[in-house]
């Protein structure tokens, strides 16, 4: 299956293409001339009459066909095309005639060893070889340029695919960071002792975001380590206010997904839910992960009288991870949001794969699991 996949890639040199060149010829005079040595007994007689024809009509019929029209049909030139198949049609006319008048191919009076109609038949059989060649010959050419056209289809469409969620995943970092430091600024307005430390977990969450901007995907570990820290940071913020209940079970290690994936929705409910209450904020977060699938679960609770997520001006993060989802886990993911006047409900569930080798060993900005403060 490999070297079939060589044959059908484009030419990397002119050796290459005298390569698959010679081998098509090669199997073809093969079968030909056993073929004609069944019916003239002779490999001299059958060498006599298969070289003339396969250096005067068999060859140049057949690149005429691939190189002058062929083109024209993959093209897309129609009429350009079908003036080629009448000239090729003249030509191949043209090249039997001369070789029905010369004494290039032995036949008649020229075959020893047979009788002249015995020739006559194989000449005249020579006709459908060369439609059988030639239809052979197009059928791999319009196949390779096929195939090829769809190798590169699916190379552009991946480049297209990575550049998109690269653009995407360049879109959550600094809505990430202008959520972070409205946490920090209110901090400071307070003139708290926790700015400081609220800096250094910034500092520290800013090198985990950064460190996945290339990754198309990290441990399930590093993203629940990611969630964990940005809850101490909003800890810092709201204190006593805030009560969280937070879940982690299942199996957790070895499973891999995309990056800052679940992040924007801790964002949002604290955006738009606990940043628009003056009362008590209450936000549950749970994962459950399984060898093949993980279940998001975060509930907050949000002011009646606050816009819905999905309207928010200007806002980014719900249209991202849609966006996100729908390239990295097409048809295979289910995302429920459920608004009520008091509050509001995520349920994501995805697939999870296991992480490849060389993201086993330790992981970059991993931080020791923190207990969530409460003052």
């Amino acid at each position: 299956m490999h070297e079939f996949a060589r044959f059908l890639a484009p030419d990397r040199s002119a050796l290459d293409w005298l390569r698959r060149h010679g081998a098509f010829w090669l199997v073809f005079v093969s079968l030909l001339g056993a073929s004609w040595r069944y019916w003239s007994g002779s490999w001299a007689d059958v060498l006599r009459c298969i070289i003339p024809l396969v250096g005067f009509e068999y060859l140049p019929m057949t690149y005429l066909l691939l190189y002058g029209v062929l083109p024209r049909l993959l093209r897309g030139q129609a009429r350009a095309f079908g003036l080629g198949v009448v000239g090729w049609l003249a030509a191949f006319l043209l090249l039997r005639l001369g070789l029905l008048q010369s004494n290039l191919v032995p036949f008649i009076d020229q075959a020893p060893t047979l009788p002249a109609d015995r020739w006559r038949h194989l000449f005249d059989a020579s006709f459908m070889v060369t439609n059988s060649l030639v239809v052979a010959a197009a059928s791999l050419k319009v196949f390779r340029y096929q195939y090829q056209q769809e190798q590169l289809n699916q190379e552009l469409a991946q480049h297209t695919l990575a550049a998109e969620l690269q653009l995407l995943k360049a879109q959550v970092q600094p809505h990430f960071l202008f959520n972070t430091l409205n946490t920090i600024y209110s901090l400071t307005l307070r003139q708290s002792a926790q700015a400081s430390h609220a800096v250094r977990q910034l500092a520290g969450l800013l090198r985990q975001v950064t460190s996945s901007a290339d990754i198309l995907a990290v441990p399930l570990t590093q993203e629940i380590d990611l969630l964990r820290n940005y809850l101490i940071l909003e800890e810092l913020r709201y204190g006593a206010r805030l009560t969280v209940d937070l879940r982690v079970t299942g199996k957790l290690v070895g499973q891999q997904l995309a990056p800052l994936l679940l992040l924007p929705f801790l964002e949002n409910a604290f955006k738009h839910g606990a940043a628009a209450q003056t009362g008590p904020v209450r936000l549950e977060l749970h994962l459950h992960a399984t060898a093949t699938t993980l279940h998001f679960y975060l509930r907050n609770t949000c002011d009646p009288a606050s816009p819905a997520l999905n309207s928010q001006p200007g806002g980014l993060g719900l249209p991202n991870v849609r966006q996100r989802l729908a390239l990295l886990y097409p048809g295979c993911h289910r995302l429920h949001l459920r608004p009520t006047p008091t509050h509001y409900t995520v349920e994501l569930t995805l697939p999870l794969e296991m992480v490849p080798a060389r993201v086993t060993g330790p992981v970059r900005g991993k931080y020791p699991r923190p207990l969530l403060a409460t003052s």
